[in-house]
């Protein structure tokens, strides 16, 4: 239990403190406001920036070239309806469209863990990593609960870089669909971001 800690609290710590540089964004699937009345963002903080970006989330959890893995799990984890104690890393395309052939945004890199021994609730660590459009060299960083059965779950997002130095927020994510035989999830993921 120290050394499963210990993984995740290295782990986090190079997401939070990683750097890269900026900008090339698909309009079409963006929605960028620099208002401070919209519904998603109560608050004015002055020079901040408000946007708004949606994409989908690619989750290949299967045998065939699979973008993410079990890395460790508890002794009864087999047996929990759960999946109490799994720990899974990922590295997971983001594309414009539901459709993996869309537009390739960047990667979403992590870990996602089981938490919950009650419901289907995960521990999510991930960076979006953005290698195309005008955010293109940027990260936003997420840590939070995810009840992955709920129809919307909320989690934070904790800070960024490139364009998204000091960014601050939430993420909704949805699940667009779910293969439970090749076990390939899509998940919609909007991005509510205040940033400088």
């Amino acid at each position: 239990m120290a050394k499963l800690f210990y993984l995740l609290s290295i782990i986090t710590i190079i997401i939070v403190l990683a750097t890269t540089s900026t900008m090339g964004w698909p309009t079409n699937h963006v929605v960028e406001s620099v208002q401070t009345t919209h519904s998603r963002f109560p608050i004015d903080d002055g020079g901040q920036k408000q946007t708004h970006l949606r994409f989908f989330w690619h989750n290949f959890a299967g045998e065939q070239q699979p973008t993410a893995i079990t890395i460790a799990q508890g002794p009864t984890t087999n047996s929990s309806k759960t999946k109490f104690g799994l720990l899974n890393a990922f590295d997971d395309p983001i594309t414009v469209g539901p459709n993996l052939s869309s537009q390739l945004l960047g990667q979403s890199q992590g870990i996602y863990a089981s938490t919950d021994q009650k419901t289907a609730g995960l521990l999510m660590v991930m960076n979006f990593f953005f290698s195309y459009g005008n955010y293109k060299g940027s990260t936003l960083t997420i840590l939070g609960r995810n009840q992955v059965f709920n129809e919307v779950r909320e989690m934070p997002i904790l800070g960024g870089t490139g364009l998204f130095r000091f960014a601050r927020g939430f993420v909704e994510a949805r699940t667009h669909s779910v293969d439970s035989k090749s076990s390939y999830t899509i998940v919609q993921y909007d991005c509510y971001i205040f940033y400088y």
